[in-house]
């Protein structure tokens, strides 16, 4: 095999001159991935080298195929890798050829195909039937060939559904939702890895999902029908920015008064209700119902804004706790999926809306990464969390500095003066900056908030070239498109600020946008720069 390896890798292609059947179509013979030596590696049967992600048992769990530079994944594979068929066929063809590399099943039994198109093919894991919710794998195709695979697939054991399980009738009832509504039997994994019978439903207006055996809510989603003109002061930003509140539009309003919409739920120590003021929430800035609106609007704007991008990452409305807690802060809570802000001292953090946002940021990273936030010692996930937390804010106002307000508040009472003085604090212009200078290696630093200051100044420059090309509302889009986008290509778990970089780099890629160039200059400024080549004849890059 090292021989077969060595003369493919001297000649830069294996040639290829017969074809296989996958399920009836012809499709080319699929690369075989072995061991390369190291656990973050491995060598295809093409000559080509694999980059490789394992889990704490060594499962390989995402494996992407490294090039020397962006650019070459780009160019068309060659003709004998050029499929004339679905995708399907080559991505179950790849993984029945590597499926003892993957720890998958030789004949992929378990795993059923829910989506497809030229560049994604997605894969559902099943037991007895039926769906197993969350797991599966999911292949990226590129030009035709396979270059990522993405593996969740659960090594459980056999099971039937279990004798006794609610009725239909039984689980529309416990979830309150229409009598018509269509109602599914499935599995997702419960405590041991061990899974659990649940039945879910969905009449169109609301959905949900019980224990199959007991009943118990396991979740739930309503979305009522909205009021159209609704109405509420606010902050464009915060006070230190604009202290003269503003009226504003509250899009997609419940019909029963309350700040609930599709993409926000905001409940706060004091309930506010808009019907009898014929929907507007006309609020005195400081009191308990002007933050909670604040923090309707502009989350609700920012996941709008997204969406407008083509950018879905929630599927269900994020929750806020407005005056949670007595405090200058504000944290998302990504097991009860909620945000929590804090209030003291006169001042109400939910009144600045960069420091929303910033939380909003955790939920939308969260929503693509959900185990980044219990990192592995000494990863940067908690730094890239705040970095782009931070970005997302100061692209939200076109503002390099965001906070102002909780910062100022925070320099009056003494609460965070190392902070402070870690974030290079200044009175004339509070707030935590996303254009500082920082870099690797000097700035780093164990307070995420601090280090993910590399990550946000690394973003802003790559917006601020994005703008300089195409204009400010064009040029930040695409910085929008790009950094969430990049957020798929992450890690699990245990990355680094060069693994946002090579994200990024993906995004673009898979965009056809052809600037790697810009993105390598503007993170470099900041200290972060592709990993070296390895030492043998196959240069990488994720």
């Amino acid at each position: 095999m090292k021989r077969e390896l060595a003369v493919a890798a001297a000649v830069g292609l294996l040639l290829v001159t017969s074809c296989a059947q996958e399920d009836g179509v012809e499709v080319p013979p699929q690369p075989v991935l072995a061991s390369a030596g190291k656990a973050d590696g491995a060598r295809a049967s093409d000559g080509r080298d694999w980059r490789v992600r394992r889990d704490r048992v060594g499962v390989a769990r995402k494996v992407r195929i490294a090039e020397a530079e962006a650019e070459d994944a780009l160019a068309p594979a060659p003709a004998a890798w050029r499929p004339t068929t679905a995708p399907e066929a080559v991505a179950r063809a790849f993984l029945r050829s590597n499926a003892a590399f993957l720890a998958l099943p030789p004949g992929l039994d378990d795993l059923a195909t829910v989506s497809v198109n030229a560049e994604v093919v997605d894969l559902e894991q099943r037991l007895d039937e039926r769906p197993l919710r969350g797991a599966g794998v999911r292949v990226a195709l590129d030009h035709g060939r396979v270059v990522m695979v993405h593996n969740r697939r659960f090594a459980v054991a056999p099971a039937r559904w279990p004798a006794g399980t609610l009725t239909d009738d039984d689980a529309r009832r416990r979830l309150g939702i229409s009598t018509s509504a269509e109602v599914r039997q499935a599995w997702q994994i419960g405590a041991g890895e061990r899974p659990v019978a649940v039945l879910w439903a969905s009449d169109g207006a609301q959905r949900g999902a019980i224990d199959a055996l007991s009943g118990r809510l396991l979740w739930q989603d309503r979305v009522d029908r909205a009021v159209v003109d609704a109405r509420g002061r606010v902050y464009r930003e915060n006070a230190w920015r604009d202290p003269v509140p503003v009226e504003v539009q509250l899009s997609g309003l419940r019909v029963d008064g309350t700040l609930r919409g599709a993409h926000v739920q905001v409940r706060g120590a004091v309930p506010v209700n808009g019907r009898a003021t014929a929907y507007r929430f006309d609020f005195e800035a400081g009191s308990a119902g002007f933050a909670q609106v604040m923090a309707y609007y502009h989350v609700d704007r920012m996941a709008r804004w997204l969406g407008r991008l083509g950018l879905h990452p929630r599927r269900k409305a994020v929750r806020i706790e407005a005056q949670a807690f007595a405090d200058l802060n504000a944290y998302f809570d990504p097991i009860a999926d909620v945000i929590r802000v804090g209030a003291f001292g006169g001042t109400d953090v939910a009144e600045d809306a960069d420091v929303l946002i910033h939380e909003y940021g955790h939920a939308v990273l969260q929503a693509y990464q959900p185990d980044m936030l219990g990192p592995a010692v000494g990863s940067h996930d908690a730094a890239l969390h705040e970095g782009f937390a931070d970005w997302l804010a100061c692209v939200a106002y076109g503002d390099p500095l965001q906070g102002e307000t909780l910062h100022q508040a925070l320099a009056r009472t003494h609460l965070a003066d190392q902070y402070l003085t870690d974030i290079g604090f200044e009175p004339r212009a509070p707030g935590r900056r996303c254009d500082a200078a920082r870099r690797l290696p000097g700035d780093d630093h164990f307070d995420p908030h601090v280090a993910g200051m590399i990550v946000s100044g690394a973003l802003w420059d790559l917006r601020a070239a994005l703008i300089g090309e195409l204009g400010d509302d064009a040029g930040t889009d695409l910085a929008l498109r790009l950094t969430v986008a990049a957020l798929r290509h992450l890690e699990r778990q245990g990355n680094d600020l060069t693994d946002l970089l090579e994200a990024v780099l993906e995004a673009d890629r898979r965009a056809r946008g052809g600037r790697a160039s810009t993105i390598l200059t503007a993170f470099a400024r900041h200290g972060i720069v592709p990993r070296p080549a390895d030492p043998h004849p196959h240069p990488t890059w994720l």
